[in-house]
C-alpha cells in the first residue's frame, strides 16, 4: 500500500480550545495514513469566511496534492468541505 498524504482540518470551539471532532479526525488520519504524512491544518483568525478558507486551502492543495482531506461533520465542516470540493473539482 502506498503511503497517503492526508490533511485533517482542525476546528476550534467558541472558548478557543480544539473541538472534539479535531481529535477524532487526527486519530482517523493516523489510522489511514499507513506511514504516510498527516497534516492537521487550522483555518485561523477571528470570523474567517468559509469562502476565503476554501480558496486558501484549494491553493495550498494545488501545491501539496493531498490524497485525502478530512473535515468534521459540523455545519462549518460541511460548508467548507462542499466549497473546497467544488474548487478542487473533485
Amino acid at each position: 500500500m502506498t503511503a497517503l498524504r492526508i490533511w485533517g482540518i482542525a476546528e476550534r470551539s467558541a472558548a478557543g480550545g480544539l473541538r472534539r471532532v479535531t481529535g477524532e479526525l487526527a486519530a482517523k488520519a493516523a489510522a489511514l495514513s499507513a506511514g504516510g504524512v498527516v497534516t492537521v491544518l487550522e483555518v485561523g483568525g477571528e470570523r474567517v469566511s468559509v469562502v476565503a478558507a476554501a480558496t486558501a486551502l484549494a491553493e495550498r492543495a494545488g501545491g501539496e496534492a493531498p490524497d485525502i482531506i478530512l473535515l468534521g461533520a459540523t455545519p462549518n465542516g460541511r460548508d467548507l468541505g462542499a466549497r473546497l470540493a467544488a474548487k478542487l473539482a473533485r
